[in-house]
């Protein structure tokens, strides 16, 4: 056959074959759509996901906030701190539960614990062709605040944001083994110790941080522990009851006249001077628009007899809370005093001085070179105690 009428057939017979140019675009109009809603799907899913932990860290510090005041003993502060630091981290619109206690998981029914469940949605943007609607978007915490077990705490200073809220400074030798000294101070220097202080303790916690300067030693069985969790006032339900009438007004104890005093109500100031001697018998005292102060030199023992007989001297007011008094021991005087321990009825039970919660902001002093045997609960929630 001649070349020409090959070539001639050869051209009838490639223009007979399918042509594949035409199925290729029909194939690539068909799958366009899903691709691009792939890619949109891709996109918007990258989008909750963003949304997803932005909604997680605000629940999570919700959740944390909420369990500190519930550790505070601050259950009615819950809610509002849990919304108060989702705010802080992001928080707008998105729905929010606070639970105290949790109602599902693990802690389910345990009042220490605080649940947080946030809730928003997001419409699609790009994948509108593939979903129906709105995506649901949820995130959970529970959280639960708690200190340390190790020792047992013997010194809580309850400020909450002032610094040196615990401070040993000068020459003091602090011997507290077994004792953890704890700070609710959120200050970066909520325990201060400075100067050629000692001491000896079984632990230093603070809810803010600490500082060592000068020449102090620190003796510590388990070391600092900064950013703790406050603890609650353990007296913060104790109240006092109503006041009686006044045995004395304005007492004034005077050298060289030895007197035995029985509990009840005095009013006004309670003055010791030097050489007096003045015994307590067993019971509670208490200290009406005034302060107890004894000077060097005086001798204040109690007059007990029973291991735990004890006494417990409230200093309150039933005026004005600026009339609330203080502790003034000075320095050379011989105080030996102890807590009544027997009566579990008994609300000042352990309880040796006690000032009313809504005293002013005043100082009481226990100073250097006095002979103090105190056994006892000291506690002073609205003042220094030098």
């Amino acid at each position: 056959m001649p070349l020409t009428r090959f070539r001639k057939l050869h051209d009838v017979a490639r223009r007979l074959l399918p042509s594949s140019a035409g199925s290729t675009g029909v194939v690539f109009a068909l799958t366009l759509p899903i691709m691009v809603g792939m890619a949109g799907l891709g996109i918007d899913t990258g989008l909750w996901y963003q949304t997803k932990r932005e909604l997680q860290t605000q629940a999570d510090a919700a959740a944390l906030a909420g369990a500190y005041e519930r550790f505070a003993n601050n259950a009615a502060g819950v809610t509002a701190a849990s919304f108060a630091d989702a705010v802080r981290n992001g928080y707008a619109g998105a729905s929010i539960v606070v639970n105290n206690p949790p109602t599902s998981g693990l802690l389910a029914g345990n009042v220490n614990a605080v649940e947080v469940i946030m809730t928003t949605s997001r419409n699609p943007i790009l994948s509108v062709l593939q979903l129906n609607g709105a995506v649901v978007i949820t995130a959970r915490a529970v959280a639960t605040a708690q200190t340390s077990a190790s020792g047992s705490t013997c010194v809580l200073a309850l400020e909450k944001t002032a610094g040196d809220a615990i401070k040993i400074s000068g020459n003091a030798n602090v011997n507290m083994p077994g004792c953890v000294l704890h700070s609710n101070s959120s200050s970066s220097i909520g325990a201060d110790f400075t100067g050629n202080a000692v001491l000896t303790a079984d632990a230093v916690k603070s809810a803010g941080g600490h500082k060592v300067t000068g020449s102090t030693t620190v003796n510590l069985t388990n070391g600092f522990s900064d950013y703790v969790a406050p603890l609650p006032d353990p007296f913060e339900t104790l109240t006092i009851p109503a006041l009686g009438s006044c045995l004395a007004t304005n007492p004034h104890y005077v050298a060289n006249q030895p007197v035995t005093l029985s509990p009840g109500t005095y009013c006004g100031k309670m003055q010791i001077d030097s050489q007096a001697t003045v015994k307590l018998n067993p019971g509670t005292y208490y200290i009406n628009k005034g302060d107890l102060v004894i000077n060097g030199q005086a001798n204040v023992t109690c007059n007990c007899v029973g291991e735990s007989d004890g006494v417990t001297i409230i200093l309150t007011s039933n005026g004005a809370a600026g009339e609330i008094g203080i502790v003034d021991i000075q320095g050379g005087a011989t105080v030996n005093l102890r807590a009544p321990t027997g009566d579990t009825s008994n609300p000042f039970n352990g309880i040796l001085f006690y000032q009313d919660r809504n005293a002013e902001l005043k100082n009481s002093q226990f100073e250097g070179n006095a002979s103090m045997n105190l056994t006892g609960i000291l506690y002073f929630p609205k003042g220094h105690v030098e």
